[in-house]
């Protein structure tokens, strides 16, 4: 996925999960969290499970697979990366001061 399927569609995000999670518990375990990070170019989702054991057949499931036309790269978590993608304060700027125009 790409920033832009958030934007067109505001059920994808939860879509997105839901797919993913019905997927991943019939054939690895069941995830206990699905983060999609909706603003990250490179569409990065962290998933985790109960176990080390399921999280290693999601690797071996997903790695190499292919979605929306880009192919999926798939590794442990080093628990510190953060995938997420800050706006630039210009853009930031104009989002709250169009909210406080709507408010």
């Amino acid at each position: 996925f790409v920033p832009k399927d958030f934007e067109d569609d505001p059920d994808f995000g939860e879509g997105l999960s839901q797919e993913l999670g019905e997927e991943l518990e019939a054939k690895c375990g069941e995830p206990d969290k699905i983060t999609a990070f909706e603003k990250n170019p490179r569409g990065v989702v962290i998933v985790k499970f109960k176990t080390s054991f399921a999280a290693s057949e999601c690797i071996k499931l997903m790695e190499g697979r292919w979605f929306a036309e880009r192919q999926i790269k798939s590794y442990y978590w080093d628990g510190t990366t953060d995938f997420t993608v800050k706006e630039a304060e210009s853009v930031e700027e104009e989002r709250l001061d169009n909210f406080c125009d709507w408010v």
